[in-house]
């Protein structure tokens, strides 16, 4: 039996009928362990029901948490979650045993699910959105990740255990940059290096819980701390109301210099935060050289003063968590506060100083691959994490080997391992939220977003103040996120926000806010832009130009979802030395590429091929080879649009190469289609049908339904130029044929081919509907020089129906609009046009020329025919026939 579609059906399922079965699918054994694909399937059933168009761009952002403007050539994490979606319905379906009122169905090549009566087995196919090839450059938000509890007691049941623990909870310490006395700037180093050290020391004993540095850094900026060495009972409030610590460590140091013998003198004082009670006070002589000698005694004495153990082999061996010399200690402490205040240029080169000076520390190969990952380079990253990994066995600390596991997995994107670490790790140390949120984290990253809310619940049921720290609010929305459940997870960050506002956490409560603001844009909620707003005002407070950054680019892209391009390009030219002053190659990457995209928009081709060559050298740069793949194919379609053809050649060969080699099918046949037009404009011809029917073959094999639409829009263009206008039709029915009925594609597939086909067919009425229809589409789109192709193809039908006067308004208007521009194939070809109407011969020679210089022939060709069959120059008109029909142009040689 035939498959029909739900509009074909005689009764159609109604909506509640269609939710109670994708119910029963998603809580059936089958779909039980694979909660990504329920989201998936939850995602896809809801679209369809609501009517909205399902691109594989939207279902990346909604379904997978992906940026919206994140490329889904590079990234093909939907096409292969599809194929799994579908294996698992007919597992399902297969086991199902009783009948059921529909099924539902994912048919291959297809995001729309088809809800069908049970006894029909064959699947209809209906194709994804097809994407634009440059991409808007998205906001995101990285949620911090290091928490403060304070002390309490639990009686867990710890992970893998399933049995009750009782656990004594350890007391967190805050350890802040110490004071300078002696001002003198050689010495400012050791303001974090001291802090560093005791932390070191310190948390060997285990029995204390450590303030991360990136959380006392951003407490400091928050509360303008400057090296406080005595808080008073109000700054230690605030300290602990912001933090959640008990105690409270500072001090300051008087370092002399080399001068005077490199003397070194450091005051440490110990309070209790709840009280302000000065718990110890601790001070210690020696030389900078011997600094680690210094903190040692210094640490013994603290651990007495606070009843922790005494230094035992263990304790002793946490030296080898510091710097041995002083070159290195000097480049790691600053790298690390240059990496805590976002200064991450600074921060990476400071940390390479470090290994150079002492290359086998595997903390400073860590905190690299911490600051490459968030600069965008993500392959230098990867290879310091795996280099911090391989060197982590020399540390005594074995929790300390392991956190830096868990973070190169984390960079090389094993999800599932660094879950696995943070899982033993919170195990171990139930009362450390810091490892359960990275847990968490881990999770929700790994599609694993069930089990990261049971990780939260967890979190959530410590004692205050850990229990309603914002940034357990903020990882929950994560995870409701990943479910594309935006209501829910916007609520979390606005309770975030929140919460963050009454510990006078700014930069966190900013970070909620931007992660708020970008769920509300998921859901159409113009409240969105205020967000972003109070959240830029309070980045730019604390000079975080990375939040404000992405902000803006934030604002860049609803410009261009909204087709203001104008307003886009001047969001992102904000964005872009902010992106650069931080050296954030990642970061400037999406803002290059949204600029293009609205440079491209306006017409400023030339801008935005300067655009795109940026983007494939810091492509190189960071050693991304999809990123320089697409950014390469990218620039040879503008490059082609702007009429520089052999230049886009060039460019489009070298992406189809690195495609090849790094085998990814879907731009391999993207490459070809682009080659085919390239080849076809040259006079290629017969180059140009083979890549054409290459790019056909690559794209069935994918079975990617809009890649294949566009490789037969191109062969229909080749026959079209070949004259074989049947084979053309025949192509173009193929690929209607592959879209769901009643499916509106023109915001994917190109309107005017069916108007040329009819143009080509001797059909001027069927033309003059079709390019009319074209020109609304192109209008509503903005496409100005598309427009302007639909009005110069109506133009000619009209003067073939004997409408003159309509016909030479037509052209003219067409020409206005591109005469000028900077799309100079398009400019020519209207411009052959609008003369051939007007039958204006002295407009001809200067297209001609340009054609000629830009290696058009098709163009050459096409303005050479018009004008030897306006000047009535017969002899010229047969020899140009003749050329025309040598070379495949069969349609020229007729026209």
């Amino acid at each position: 039996m035939a498959a029909t579609s739900l509009a074909e059906q005689p009764t159609h399922p109604t909506p509640e009928l269609v939710r109670a079965e994708l119910s029963a699918v998603c809580s059936s054994p089958v779909f039980a362990a694979a909660p990504r694909l329920q989201k998936l399937l939850a995602f896809l059933v809801d679209q369809t029901l609501a009517g909205n168009p399902l691109k594989e761009s939207i279902i990346g952002v909604a379904v997978f948490n992906r940026d919206p403007g994140y490329d889904p050539k590079e990234d093909s994490i939907v096409r292969g979650e599809a194929r799994r979606l579908r294996s698992k319905l007919i597992e399902y379906y297969a086991a199902e045993d009783s009948a059921r009122d529909l099924t539902i169905d994912l048919p291959k090549g297809t995001y729309v699910p088809v809800f069908r009566a049970r006894e029909i087995p064959t699947p209809i196919q209906a194709p994804p959105v097809r994407t634009h090839n440059r991409l808007i450059a998205a906001a995101g938000l990285s949620v911090l990740l290091a928490l403060i509890v304070a002390s309490y007691e639990l009686r867990p049941t710890l992970a893998g255990t399933g049995a009750p623990k009782t656990i004594i909870a350890r007391r967190s310490v805050a350890i802040l940059d110490f004071r300078n006395l002696t001002a003198r700037p050689e010495s400012g180093w050791l303001a974090s290096a001291i802090p560093e050290m005791i932390g070191a020391d310190l948390a060997g004993c285990g029995q204390v819980r450590l303030v991360p540095g990136e959380n006392v850094s951003r407490m400091q900026s928050e509360l303008s701390l400057h090296q406080p060495d005595s808080p008073s009972l109000q700054t230690l409030s605030a300290i602990r109301r912001n933090l959640g610590a008990d105690i409270v460590i500072s001090g300051a140091y008087t370092s002399l210099g080399s001068a005077r013998g490199g003397v070194l003198r450091v005051d440490i004082r110990v309070q209790d935060a709840h009280t302000g009670d000065l718990i110890a006070s601790v001070s210690e002589n020696g030389t900078e050289p011997a600094l680690l000698d210094v903190i040692a005694r210094a640490g013994a004495r603290l651990r007495t003063a606070l009843q922790l153990p005494a230094a035992t082999e263990e304790t002793a061996n946490l030296r080898a968590t510091s710097p041995q010399t002083p070159a290195a200690a000097q480049a790691y402490a600053d790298g690390l506060a240059y990496l805590r205040r976002g200064d991450l240029l600074a921060a990476s080169d400071l940390l390479r100083r470090s290994i150079a000076a002492e290359p086998d520390f595997a903390p400073a190969h860590a905190a690299l691959a911490s600051a490459e990952s968030k600069l965008g380079y993500e392959t230098l990253a990867r290879e310091e994490g795996n280099r911090a990994y391989d060197l982590s066995p020399a540390l005594g600390n074995g929790e300390q080997k392991l956190a830096i596991e868990a973070q190169y997995r984390l960079v090389n994107h094993e999800f599932e391992r660094a879950a696995g670490i943070y899982q033993r790790l919170f195990a171990d140390h139930p009362d450390d939220i810091e490892y359960g949120l990275l847990l968490a984290h881990a999770q929700t990253e790994g599609s694993q977003s069930q089990k990261a809310l049971a990780t939260i619940e967890m979190l959530r049921k410590l004692p205050d103040p850990q229990s309603s720290d914002p940034r357990v609010d903020l990882e929950a929305a994560r995870a409701y996120a990943m479910h594309a459940d935006y209501r829910r997870a916007a609520e979390l960050a606005a309770e975030a926000a929140r919460k963050a506002s009454l510990s006078k956490a700014a930069l966190l409560r900013a970070r909620a806010l931007s992660y708020e603001s970008g769920l509300l844009t998921y859901l159409g909620d113009a409240h969105w832009s205020a967000l972003s707003q109070e959240a830029r005002a309070i980045c730019e407070q604390f000079q975080d130009q990375a939040c404000v950054a992405s902000i803006l680019r934030r604002f860049g892209n609803a410009s261009l979802i909204a087709l203001d391009a104008e307003s886009a390009e001047k969001y992102f030219a904000q964005a872009l030395p902010l992106a650069r002053r931080i050296g954030s190659a990642g970061e400037e990457v999406q803002i290059l590429n949204g600029m293009a995209m609205a440079r491209e928009e306006r017409g400023q081709l030339d801008q935005s091929v300067a655009d795109q060559k940026q983007i494939v050298s810091l492509s190189r740069t960071i050693r991304n080879r999809g990123s320089e793949q697409q950014s390469l194919a990218n620039l040879g379609e503008i490059l082609l649009y702007a009429g520089s053809v052999q230049a886009a050649l060039d460019s489009l060969e070298a992406a189809l190469k690195i495609a090849r080699e790094i085998d990814y099918p879907t731009a391999i046949s993207s490459d070809l289609i682009t080659l085919a037009n390239i080849h076809r404009l040259q006079g290629n011809l017969p180059q140009s049908a083979e890549a054409a029917q290459r790019a056909l073959s690559v794209a069935r094999k994918t079975g990617f339904v809009s890649l294949q639409v566009a490789a037969l829009e191109e062969w229909a263009r080749v026959l079209l130029a070949q004259d074989d206008v049947p084979a053309a039709q025949a192509a173009l029915r193929e690929a209607a044929g592959l879209h769901m009925p009643g499916e509106d594609i023109s915001a994917y597939t190109d309107p005017l081919l069916a108007a040329r086909a009819a143009l080509a067919a001797q059909k001027p009425a069927e033309t003059v509907t079709l390019a009319r229809a074209a020109a609304d589409v192109a209008a509503k789109q903005r496409t100005f020089s598309r427009q302007a192709i639909a009005e110069a193809v109506l133009g000619q039908a009209l003067l073939a129906l004997g409408k003159t006067g309509e016909a030479r308004a037509a052209v003219q208007q067409a020409w206005a609009r591109v005469e000028k521009s900077q799309w100079r194939p398009i400019a020519i070809e209207v411009g052959i046009a609008r003369a051939r109407v007007l039958s204006d011969a002295k407009a001809l020679p200067a297209l001609i020329a340009e054609a000629h210089s830009r290696q058009a022939y098709e163009l050459e060709l096409q303005g050479r025919l018009t004008k030897a069959e306006l000047s009535h120059d017969a002899p010229q008109l047969a020899a140009l026939r003749s050329d025309a029909t040598s070379r495949g142009y069969r349609f020229l040689a007729r026209y």
